[in-house]
């Protein structure tokens, strides 16, 4: 009787260690998927940020170059072709917010702040800037450039891409005898 005693009770206890070790497991596994899941998540929604960013640099500079030949030639089609990139940049703009908006639950509140700063430096009425419209251009671009830089830097720290790449290389690469 008391060896069957003892064998159910060592039983039992190594029952509750594999249940104990099961649901460690399992919550680990777990996290680390929602991990995964969210720099993935972050991963696209960087990307598609950056992809709008650039569509709306682009469309401003051509704004500024067809604003720039305006005012040298007063041309009438010029004039036309400046009130529909307006209406196109008001249009990127609001798409933009939107998108932005819809990001804002995985977009660190860091990287959130200066995506709106550069916005706010991208579709304001320049009027901190003083000079010829070319001085105004280059210093507007400088700033846009520097603040994109910025946030793509702030990007690629809140993913890891460093440590990424480092532990991929030292994957792929192991060091040599």
């Amino acid at each position: 009787m008391k060896d069957v005693n003892i064998v159910d009770i060592i039983t039992g206890i190594t029952s509750l260690f594999a249940i104990g070790i099961s649901i460690f497991t399992f919550r680990r596994q777990t996290k680390m998927e929602y991990e995964q899941h969210l720099h993935k998540e972050k991963l696209v929604a960087y990307q598609e940020l950056l992809k709008e960013m650039t569509e709306m640099i682009k469309l401003n500079d051509t704004t500024f170059l067809i604003f720039e030949r305006f005012e040298k030639s007063k041309d009438p089609n010029l004039g036309q072709t400046l009130r529909q990139n307006a209406d196109i940049i008001d249009a990127t703009y609001y798409n933009f917010y939107y998108s932005l908006a819809y990001k804002a639950l995985i977009v660190p509140n860091s990287i959130f702040q200066k995506i709106e700063k550069w916005l706010e430096l991208l579709s304001e009425n320049n009027n901190t800037y003083k000079g010829t419209p070319n001085a105004i251009i280059e210093n507007l671009s400088k700033d846009v450039t520097k603040l994109t830089d910025e946030i793509v830097n702030a990007m690629r720290d809140d993913l890891n891409v460093e440590e990424i790449n480092l532990s991929i290389r030292k994957k792929f690469n192991p060091p040599k005898k």
